[in-house]
């Protein structure tokens, strides 16, 4: 958890470089483990590298399908059947692989990849529109119809794409009342600007405070919390480059509890497409070198380029 963690800092301070002025959504745990289940279908020449890039290097491949399982598991609560399938689970997260319907994808990834982390292989007409239909389908029946076009197009000499859904929804633990909200002035790293604050007030909030940033968790009702980072220079982009699991860590251990008042400005947070492999790349994932295609002989049956 600790290096999926790192990665999660890693990725972010990557996609946020150039994005200052603008807000974005993005899971990196939607991008960890799909990445996870593919070190069971990448070649040797290549796995270590793909291992450490995830923040798990050292570790063996039973190891990581071990670790996803149980991280996909605690984390919508269902090891200990605390959500059952009839009621609400404030957290769905689901993972497919779509193979070109010529390709035959080997039984031994299908079997590891249901097994440890619920994915299905689903069988579509790359060549065809219809492909894009049916991911984008699938995306939707997995975020309650949120996330309607998870893909634009795909190449036609597409072999396999491997994807995963992520949908959360849950009220905060201390809401926030409507009347309390009142227009104050937003600094932003563009200036400045009017916007409605959301009003908490009160004693017993988790609070954390350093040279560098303020912090405090917003509590869901399932559990779980969006942690606010303040940091004080106003440098976001910054502040995500110089954080990791172990400073993330000590700011959750070191929190105290206190009387104040929290000011929060109203707002969504939403995103468009957000292209990875720039990103990814740089962080050393080895999957997108085409001479040395990691993934030819353990994903695919034959000689089929992926």
């Amino acid at each position: 958890a600790s290096g999926a963690n790192d990665f999660a800092f890693r990725l972010s301070a990557q996609l946020l470089s150039g994005k200052e002025a603008e807000n974005f959504v993005c899971s990196p745990y939607s991008v960890w483990l799909p990445l996870a289940a593919l070190v069971n279908a990448t070649d040797d020449d290549s796995q270590d590298a793909l291992l450490t890039a995830l923040g798990a290097q050292g570790i063996t491949t039973e190891d990581i399908n071990l670790a996803a399982s149980r991280m996909l598991y605690d984390l919508t609560k269902e090891r200990n059947h605390e959500y059952e399938p009839e009621t609400h689970n404030p957290l769905k997260i689901a993972n497919a692989i779509f193979v070109d319907q010529d390709a035959l994808i080997k039984s031994q990834f299908v079997q590891t990849y249901a097994d440890y982390y619920r994915g299905q292989a689903i069988s579509v007409d790359f060549s065809s529109p219809h492909a894009v239909s049916a991911v984008n389908q699938w995306a939707s029946e997995h975020t309650d119809g949120l996330i309607e076009e998870l893909v634009q197009e795909f190449d036609p000499h597409t072999v396999a794409a491997i994807a995963n859904a992520i949908y959360f929804s849950d009220r905060w633990e201390w809401e926030f009342k409507t009347e309390q909200t009142t227009e104050n002035t937003f600094y932003g790293s563009n200036g400045e600007s009017r916007a409605p604050f959301m009003l908490r007030e009160g004693d017993n909030q988790t609070y954390y405070e350093d040279d560098l940033l303020q912090a405090m968790p917003l509590r869901f009702k399932s559990g779980g919390s969006l942690y606010i980072l303040l940091p004080k220079d106003g440098d976001a982009a910054g502040l995500f480059a110089s954080m990791d699991d172990a400073y993330f860590t000590e700011i959750q251990r070191d929190s105290l509890q206190a009387s104040g008042k929290l000011l929060l400005p109203r707002f969504p947070i939403d995103s468009g497409l957000i292209p990875m492999r720039e990103a990814l790349e740089t962080l050393g994932i080895p999957l997108f070198d085409q001479q040395a295609a990691a993934l030819t002989n353990g994903l695919i049956e034959g000689d089929s380029p992926i």
